[in-house]
């Protein structure tokens, strides 16, 4: 009887041992992704971009309308025979913005659009974006008519495509009123 008892209490020992192995196993298949998860998501935030430089400044003001575009930001469209140039300043501290341009597409991106301005350009008109010395150039054979009668798109159609663009971004493309002495970071 007392052989029975021992033989039970080794067979229970060996359930509890492989029962505490597959414990530590299920354990171990748990963590070790959330950790290797971890070290990726350490890794890229130190090889990704840096955010663009209109948000080092944390008391910039976000735009609040459609026509605050064209008062705190300078739209400089170039048309030649082929295609139109485009560049965007701050006005307060004459900063170029044609990188917020690449970070920008918030709202086209959960409409499957694209996520940046050439996306956004590419999907909604049809233009093939370049970019070259600092501004992004729309090829004008690209245009995409949405009717035969259409006009070709001009200046003006191209600024409110842009100011469109950036009103809709808006947190990429923060303005401030003070000056570039105020805010202490003049060149």
């Amino acid at each position: 009887m007392i052989g029975y008892f021992i033989e039970l209490s080794s067979m229970g020992s060996t359930i509890c041992y492989v029962s505490i192995r597959m414990w530590l196993f299920i354990i171990l298949m748990i963590i070790l992704p959330l950790y290797i998860i971890a070290l990726i998501m350490a890794e890229y935030k130190k090889r990704r971009p840096s955010a663009p430089k209109n948000e080092k400044h944390k008391n910039d003001k976000e735009l609040t309308s459609l026509e605050d575009v064209s008062k705190y930001f300078d739209i400089d469209i170039t048309e030649t025979d082929t295609h139109f140039l485009v560049g965007v300043k701050r006005r307060s501290d004459g900063e170029e913005m044609w990188d917020s341009f690449d970070y920008g597409g918030d709202m086209w991106f959960e409409r499957g659009i694209g996520g940046t301005f050439p996306h956004y350009m590419e999907r909604l008109y049809g233009f093939e974006v370049g970019f070259e010395d600092h501004k992004y150039t729309l090829k004008k054979d690209t245009y995409e008519k949405s009717s035969p009668d259409e006009k070709d798109p001009d200046t003006n159609d191209v600024r409110f495509w842009i100011e469109m663009f950036i009103f809709e971004n808006r947190r990429w493309f923060r303005y401030s009123d003070w000056k570039p002495h105020e805010r202490g970071t003049e060149n």
